[in-house]
């Protein structure tokens, strides 16, 4: 069951995966060549660089990636602030987010939109442009 669990999950990364790292086939555990607990022995040995256990990790590098992109983000930094006037685009350098960073940015900036939204949209209530009204007229009298 936890087989057919997991290749439900992620079939076409298994499948890239078994034939990549160790030439065999998915068709072989659906033709029974292939046991269950074969399966996922293979699977739990996959490399972490594969297209399996990335997905795994929801997209994430594996951890030698991740020191990759951290090296490279300290070093745009550094150049950053070297030459503060030049754009990273003239040169290529930019800060790498894994996918779950993103994730988060995202959401984080849909909610600060959505606060946005609704604070505007309270003061855009036709009861607080009468009161706005209201107390210009009451200026205009003085």
């Amino acid at each position: 069951m936890e087989a057919l669990w997991i290749w439900s999950q992620y079939p076409r990364e298994i499948a890239s995966d078994l034939s990549q790292y160790h030439h065999r086939r998915i068709a072989e555990w659906h033709s029974g060549e292939m046991s269950s607990y074969e399966l996922l022995e293979l699977l739990e040995f996959m490399p972490d660089k594969g297209a399996f256990k990335t997905a795994v990790r929801g997209g994430d590098p594996d951890e030698e990636q991740e020191v990759w992109n951290q090296i490279a983000n300290e070093l745009a930094i550094i150049r950053a602030v070297q030459a503060p006037k030049v754009k990273a685009e003239e040169y290529g350098s930019r800060i790498r987010y894994s996918p779950s960073k993103l994730k988060a940015l995202v959401a984080e900036a849909e909610e600060q939109t959505e606060v946005r939204e609704t604070f505007y949209s309270f003061a855009a209530r036709p009861g607080v442009q009468k009161l706005n009204t209201a107390d210009a007229d009451v200026e205009d009298d003085d």
